[in-house]
């Protein structure tokens, strides 16, 4: 009778949590001042990324959208959170004109954060000549686990700084740096195409990063390294 009643109470958990998780979109003609359902959606991405919680997708519709996005929210285990686009609908982070900045610099950033997975979007048009700045299309940094990159385009990712043999001029497409410790980290599906990299990868694994699935990634036009898993 005892397991009996800890398999009920697992399944009313259980049923609670479903409740719970929800999906929330996102879209173009949104505001952020709305619910993020699919009739009432959020205006940013960035919006999402400060709002949903475990278990949740968020849906991005159609269009182009010209920001930086830091996720600032992790998933669990059993309830991960997902960022995606919508059905087959294209999604395009386009950040033609924007600055770069100094250092390291990325248009989706997720900064130690755990099970969150990036799917589906095309990224692109982010450019600096400044060997100060390092432009990258998708990082993965700092404290993570549970953290998947699947099924992107990312292009035009470009370090453009004219000294000839700069080692100091660097860029990415997809990099996990492993600045304190990273693992069970999944890149798998993208396209990488059309970087300009100076003197780093177009995908790199670089530092303490643990149990890490890198698959049936495509990358071309790169004018640097391929894909890179660097140690220390």
């Amino acid at each position: 009778m005892k397991t009996q009643a800890a398999l009920i109470t697992l399944f009313a958990l259980a049923a609670a949590f479903n409740a719970l998780a929800v999906d929330r979109y996102v879209a173009t003609t949104g505001n952020d001042v709305n619910a993020g359902t699919l009739t009432s959606p959020w205006k940013t991405i960035q919006k999402a990324a400060n709002s949903a919680k475990a278990g949740d997708t968020v849906f991005v519709r159609a269009g182009s959208f010209k920001e930086k996005v830091q996720i600032n929210v992790s998933g669990t285990a059993t309830a991960p959170i997902t960022f995606r686009n919508y059905n087959s609908e294209v999604v395009k982070l386009d950040l033609t004109g924007t600055s770069v900045g100094n250092d390291l610099s990325a248009v989706i950033r997720i900064p130690s954060r755990n099970y969150v997975t990036v799917q589906g979007f095309e990224i692109c048009n982010f450019s600096t000549a400044s060997e100060a700045s390092v432009p990258c299309g998708i990082l993965v940094d700092g404290t993570c686990t549970g953290v998947k990159v699947i099924g992107n385009k990312v292009h035009h990712i470009e370090q453009n700084n004219a000294v000839k043999g700069n080692f100091d001029a660097n860029g990415h497409g997809i990099a996990v740096y492993g600045t304190k410790s990273i693992s069970n980290v999944e890149i798998s599906g993208n396209e990488l195409s059309y970087l300009r990299l100076g003197a780093s990868e177009a995908l790199a694994i670089n530092g303490n990063v643990n149990n890490f699935v890198v698959s049936n990634n495509v990358v071309h036009h790169a004018n640097n390294i391929g894909i890179d898993a660097i140690g220390f």
